[in-house]
């Protein structure tokens, strides 16, 4: 049955672009010639490069035309500017509240969306404490809005002061982001869990910290690695898919792993890649998974599993994946989760009390 398909993004395009052209008033003037432009509004890798290091005076000139020619409601675009300026001024959570700025003005039910995934809860009302912006980082990430670089040294953190590049960029995919996502993004309106226990509330307290720590291949560690370390380094704090399942569940130890500041010790988990996670035995089928197993996915149906996550129940996993450009609570009750898992792995014993 086909989602359906929420209201058109008119008055979201308008906003975005008003908050576009005041917020990014003062960037490094392009490189000469119209093709850096169209590369970096095609939304590919190599123009977004381009944009990133000459600046958009282009772009500026179009969402100049945009916003001249838009009838936005009273008040919207001077709301616009101070939602854009407090994000790119703050930095930290906030750094994405030149969109949220536009979402608040122009399309509710979004809002409604970053409020679900804020009040994160169990099914018996148990709530968690998220640091600020959570819900707004959490649907920004889940709706591409993070630009995943390749040079990793250049990736940033939630607490990062955003570059204007990387604030435009998010617009931008804000401004074009296709009609039926918020309603694809629909389940984050009530982030309910299961009932968990003493061993797995920790889990989920830990998690929720680093929602918007960024995808780093071969990442391990929530910051730079220390010195010492003997098994590689990252410029940033950031996981992969394997590394984030190591940060959350890994029993530290004193050969080839990392020591996470964590307020519980972790399990067993000695294999490093996904494809070593998911070698053991037994295996679990879907409906056998709980809060607290490892979830292992085939994207490319080679017969070789590619990626973990880790569940936390209810048909959600902390995830760290290049495509959301970093750590998420991931929706993994249907569409491409779904049909690409392979099978669970358990590492916490079975008790009584889960």
């Amino acid at each position: 049955m086909p989602r359906p398909r929420p209201p058109r993004l008119t008055v979201l395009v308008a906003i975005l672009a008003a908050a576009a052209l005041v917020g990014l008033g003062r960037a490094t003037a392009p490189a000469s010639g119209a093709a850096r432009a169209r590369g970096y509004h095609d939304g590919t890798a190599a123009g977004y490069v381009d944009g990133f290091q000459a600046g958009r005076a282009q772009g500026l000139q179009e969402g100049q035309a945009i916003a001249e020619t838009s009838k936005l409601p009273p008040g919207a675009r001077d709301r616009a500017k101070a939602a854009f300026d407090a994000g790119y001024r703050a930095g930290a959570n906030a750094a994405f509240g030149g969109y949220d700025g536009g979402w608040s003005l122009g399309q509710p039910y979004v809002v409604v969306l970053a409020k679900g995934a804020d009040g994160i809860h169990l099914r018996n009302g148990t709530t968690f404490d998220v640091p600020d912006g959570f819900g707004e980082m959490l649907i920004g990430m889940r709706a591409g809005f993070r630009y995943n670089h390749g040079d990793e040294s250049l990736d940033v953190l939630p607490t990062s002061s955003l570059p204007r590049s990387e604030v435009a960029w998010s617009l931008y995919r804000a401004a074009t982001m296709p009609a039926w996502l918020p309603s694809y993004l629909a389940p984050y309106a009530d982030l309910e869990l299961p009932n968990l226990g003493p061993r797995k509330i920790p889990i989920v307290r830990w998690a929720v910290r680093y929602v918007g720590y960024p995808y780093v291949y071969g990442g391990e560690w929530g910051s730079v690695t220390p010195d010492g370390y003997c098994c590689g380094s990252q410029p940033t704090g950031g996981f992969d898919c394997s590394g984030l399942a190591w940060w959350t569940m890994k029993h530290p130890t004193k050969l080839w792993g990392n020591v996470p500041p964590r307020p519980y010790d972790g399990w067993p988990l000695p294999e490093r890649t996904s494809a070593d996670m998911a070698s053991t035995r037994p295996r679990l089928a879907w409906d056998e998974v709980r809060a607290g197993d490892l979830l292992f996915y085939d994207g490319d149906h080679d017969g070789r599993v590619d990626h973990v996550d880790v569940s936390i129940g209810n048909g959600w996993a902390i995830d760290s994946s290049s495509g959301q450009g970093g750590v998420t609570i991931m929706w993994i009750g249907d569409g491409w989760y779904r049909d690409h898992f392979v099978h669970g792995r358990r590492i916490i014993p079975v008790q009584t009390t889960t």
